[in-house]
């Protein structure tokens, strides 16, 4: 909000168009690794051992972390091809640490696989907080740019990431046994969650790209600050479906308390993202950025649904249905991918919150009815 108050919306929709990109690319480079090394972790009761999986899951990270940097230099110069917002200077300068982009994601598994939900927790909030100082100090020099922006966006993930791994303390002890141990945990599971995890996450993702592919920057920006204020809807289910991730594996079923819990929650978010963003787009940014409400309200209600099935993908995940999760990715990626074909060209922002608003409907429908089937199935 602050970035969208003082960028405006043409160079807050450049920034996050930029964000979108790195953030789309990275969906591909995880390979299912990190899924099973979070699997691992789930099922392991050293301590040992555990920081000798987080240590050859570290390497593993950053072998991705090369390719991933080389494959955004590579785009760098084709996006401006494609695309009229230009960023493909952006992304070079950025392609040093654009594996950032990687690194959350990593984190957040290896974290719930190892129930230190509070390491977690720290990262997320060290992160932020770094970042907002780091977008202070831009302010005050006159730097607050799409290119320095995101490069501040990257190297406080990167730092709060190194931060909290020094605090974890990894051990680097038989590397080529935790190797071989993830390796065949992935031809068996991680995979197929990796498979699905694309077509799924990029499905979602397409929408930035989409809105300034037909209608430019400027309105990438304000789908982006609505998206920013509906998103965290989805953090109170997140937080709760990540610390039941351990107790979920092996158990028969998602206790009643835990959903109401999350449906409570959810109530509760979405009162503040509603009366909080409208306050927020009329009397805080007002301009261009009043045109976001209409959009937040539909995408508020998007978040809400894809926050509804959060305990059930945890359930899911931590019990090793990935071939189900799979298959289940590849139908609601059809779903959002047509629902966004169909509605963005003509409809811009208001077309991709629709289509969003839709794919995750569906996507709430699916995870509750399979999840069901199991639980009458007894598996």
């Amino acid at each position: 909000m602050i970035l969208a108050k003082n960028m405006g919306a043409q160079q807050f929709g450049l920034y996050s168009f930029t964000v979108a990109v790195l953030s789309f690319c990275s969906i591909f480079f995880e390979f299912g690794y990190f899924a099973s090394g979070s699997k691992l972790l789930a099922e392991n009761q050293s301590k040992e051992k555990e920081d000798e999986l987080i240590g050859a899951l570290l390497v593993i990270t950053a072998l991705i972390s090369i390719g991933y940097v080389i494959t955004i230099i590579i785009i760098s110069f084709i996006i401006d091809k494609v695309f009229e917002d230009k960023i493909g200077d952006i992304l070079r300068a950025l392609s040093i640490v654009s594996f950032s982009f990687i690194l959350p994601f990593f984190f957040e598994l290896v974290m719930k696989g190892c129930n230190r939900i509070l390491t977690l927790s720290v990262f997320n909030v060290l992160w932020r907080f770094l970042f907002l100082f780091a977008v202070f100090v831009l302010y005050f020099i006159n730097q607050l740019t799409p290119l320095w922006v995101s490069m501040m966006f990257s190297c406080t993930c990167l730092a709060a990431f190194l931060g909290c791994v020094l605090w974890k303390r990894p051990k680097f002890t038989n590397l080529i046994i935790n190797f071989k141990k993830i390796h065949q945990e992935n031809q068996c599971y991680g995979k197929h969650l990796y498979l699905g995890r694309i077509v799924d996450v990029a499905a979602y993702q397409i929408d930035k790209m989409l809105v300034s592919f037909f209608a430019g920057a400027k309105e990438v920006g304000i789908y982006s600050m609505a998206f920013s204020i509906a998103n965290p809807v989805n953090s109170f289910s997140i937080a709760l479906a990540s610390s039941k991730f351990r107790d979920f594996a092996g158990s028969e079923e998602i206790s009643r308390k835990v959903l109401n819990f999350n449906y409570y929650g959810i109530i509760i978010s979405v009162i503040a993202a509603v009366s909080g963003g409208f306050i927020i787009t009329h009397f805080y940014l007002g301009g261009d950025f009043k045109e976001s409400f209409i959009v937040l309200l539909i995408l508020v209600a998007a978040v809400s649904c894809q926050a509804g099935y959060k305990p059930y993908n945890s359930w899911l995940a931590s019990n090793g249905h990935g071939v189900l999760q799979k298959k289940m990715a590849y139908q609601m990626t059809a779903v959002s991918l047509l629902s966004n074909i169909l509605l963005t060209p003509i409809f811009g922002k208001y077309g991709a919150a629709t289509a969003c608003f839709i794919s995750m409907l569906y996507a709430f429908y699916l995870y509750k009815v399979k999840y069901e089937k199991l639980i009458k199935r007894g598996i």
